[in-house]
């Protein structure tokens, strides 16, 4: 069950985080090239701010002609919609608009009760709970706020519970992650560690092709340790990956470590 308090603080923390980013942005940093293909910074506000206004009813207005060449699926086609529905918004216009949302969408969460959040809900990843996709929202706003800072060489953001919930929200794949993607073999036993600012450690084995998720373990076939912050890069696949998997710290079987590093792209 996911906790309904917890997801509306950290909702309501990120949209305070990315109004306090976006009033400090200046008129050129909004319009820089994102870190995301096709995107600009403010692109990326917009089509956080589309997801929103989907949540409140609102729909684009549809593209005319073909989409653009970094479109490949009908879930971008609908993000590039609102992408350019706002593509000629001023910074204050973005501002405004942020505000409006933020204002509607907390309002209707507050007002929500566990039993609604626990009611059945379609989800970006299948079918689930509106709780699950609450928590999807704060790890994509999350990532997105991440993605900004990337773009224009600022430090990460420490928002805590937003982040807690973002590595909460792929590290339930881990085990697919390595199991599968890395393909690491029968018998092996990974020590995970994400050293901060959101610090855990997971132990992956692997067994009958099949890996399983659980505690770290004391004499694992190998170690891999990284920060939250980069492990969300990985999982995101944002940027450059390889520059990002060169900071990984590995001990242990090193080859196996290195293509865990490089397998980790989970999420579009």
């Amino acid at each position: 069950m996911t906790n309904r308090d917890q997801i509306v603080d950290a909702y309501q923390t990120q949209f305070a985080a990315t109004a306090a980013l976006m009033a400090g942005l200046t008129d050129e940093q909004w319009t820089a090239p994102s870190i995301l293909p096709g995107w600009r910074v403010t692109d990326v506000l917009a089509h956080c701010l589309g997801t929103e206004y989907m949540l409140l009813g609102e729909q684009p207005p549809a593209l005319d002609g073909e989409p653009p060449a970094h479109v490949h699926n009908e879930i971008a086609r609908r993000n590039e919609e609102w992408v350019h529905l706002m593509r000629e918004d001023t910074p204050q216009q973005m501002r405004d608009r942020w505000a409006d949302v933020a204002k509607r969408r907390n309002g209707i969460m507050s007002a929500q009760t566990q039993e609604d959040f626990d009611a059945e809900s379609w989800t970006p990843i299948g079918k689930g709970t509106l709780g699950d996709f609450m928590r999807i929202r704060v790890y994509d706003i999350w990532l997105h706020e991440l993605d900004i800072r990337d773009s224009l060489g600022m430090p990460p953001a420490e928002n805590n519970a937003p982040a807690e919930i973002a590595v909460a929200e792929v590290e339930r794949a881990l085990g697919y992650m390595i199991g599968k993607k890395a393909a690491a073999p029968d018998g092996s036993r990974v020590r995970f560690e994400l050293t901060g600012p959101v610090q855990r450690a997971y132990g992956i084995t692997v067994d009958g092709g099949r890996a399983k998720s659980g505690e770290p373990m004391d004499d694992p076939t190998v170690t891999v340790r990284m920060s939250s912050t980069d492990f969300a890069r990985l999982t995101g696949n944002r940027g450059d990956i390889e520059t990002v998997a060169q900071r990984v710290d590995v001990s242990g079987d090193t080859e196996l470590g290195q293509r865990i590093a490089r397998s980790l792209g989970y999420t579009m």
